[in-house]
């Protein structure tokens, strides 16, 4: 066999393994959101009945900050965040907002309310407190909210994840002691289906290369 033809093998094979590559992971990407996500291709989490006595439930600080990274960098992952609240008691009224950590701070300052530090991957959620008084003024009240709805029945926002610094907040819509609900936590974003469109053309044009160069 001569060298020409030995070397074109060769390029031909590792082209193909390349695509073999892309192939796998571009599938695996597509079928999992075709697959696995809802109807509005949400990928939901649903956590452990979560509840507290105080008057509201938040989450840590979630530093969104794009900073040293580039500020377009949100805008280009395109991701949207989907809660959804249900009182277990069927005649509560729930509050459900997203709003600046600063503002939320301020709002619920002397506020009695447990904070969720982490959530295992079976959904169980661990608490962190902080005391005060156990009733707010009501959330509906504050105008500092990206996203935020309430009342009987199932509570649901949508939010387009933004840079800076941001809390959630579970509360009854009164700012009362005494909250019960099951959250489900979804997300969103439309960029992992071009990613696997994308591999998956990625690899069939590398699969023709490998070919051509095997066979010309």
């Amino acid at each position: 066999m001569k060298a020409g033809r030995i070397i074109a093998i060769v390029v031909g094979a590792v082209f193909a393994l390349a695509s073999l590559g892309f192939l796998v992971a571009g599938g695996v990407l597509t079928i999992a959101y075709v697959a696995e996500s809802d109807d509005g291709g949400y990928f939901d989490e649903t956590l452990d009945r979560i509840g507290t006595t105080t008057a509201a439930i938040t989450t840590g600080d979630i530093d969104l900050r794009a900073d040293p990274g580039p500020d377009w960098l949100f805008e280009t992952v395109d991701v949207t965040v989907r809660l959804q609240a249900t009182a277990v008691n069927g005649d509560a009224s729930l509050f459900v907002g997203i709003g600046p950590t600063a503002d939320v701070d301020v709002y619920l300052s002397g506020v009695a309310r447990d904070e969720i530090e982490d959530v295992s991957a079976s959904g169980r959620v661990g608490y962190s407190g902080a005391s005060g008084t156990n009733q707010a003024t009501p959330p509906v009240d504050e105008d500092f909210w990206v996203a935020s709805a309430s009342g009987a029945g199932t509570q649901t926002i949508e939010w387009d994840v933004a840079e800076g610094e941001w809390v959630v907040v579970l509360m009854n819509s009164d700012g009362s002691a005494g909250i019960l609900a099951d959250v489900t936590v979804g997300i969103r974003s439309d960029l992992l289906l071009a990613i696997g469109v994308s591999m998956l053309a990625v690899g069939g044009v590398l699969l023709i290369v490998a070919v051509a160069i095997i066979l010309a």
